[in-house]
């Protein structure tokens, strides 16, 4: 949890992730919980960050919102 600056949180790895309501679906490499948020953690081989993969986390964290709102009110 050091290397993203997070005391506690539980690691969770290649978490399938699906909204019936959106149509979207997706493979979260890793999602951190915490006590007050959850934080999506993708591992990409690139060294650059292209918009696509910035779309893919916006993505991810709609997904990972409406799968875990009842938590983060």
């Amino acid at each position: 949890m050091s290397a993203y600056r997070i005391p506690t949180g539980e690691r969770h790895f290649d978490v399938r992730i699906r909204s019936e309501k959106m149509g979207l679906s997706g493979l979260i490499d890793e999602l951190v919980i915490t006590e007050d948020e959850a934080i999506v953690v993708d591992y990409k081989m690139s060294s650059r960050v292209g918009a696509n993969h910035l779309l893919q986390l916006a993505a991810y964290s709609i997904l990972v919102k409406e799968a875990y709102q009842a938590w983060f009110i």
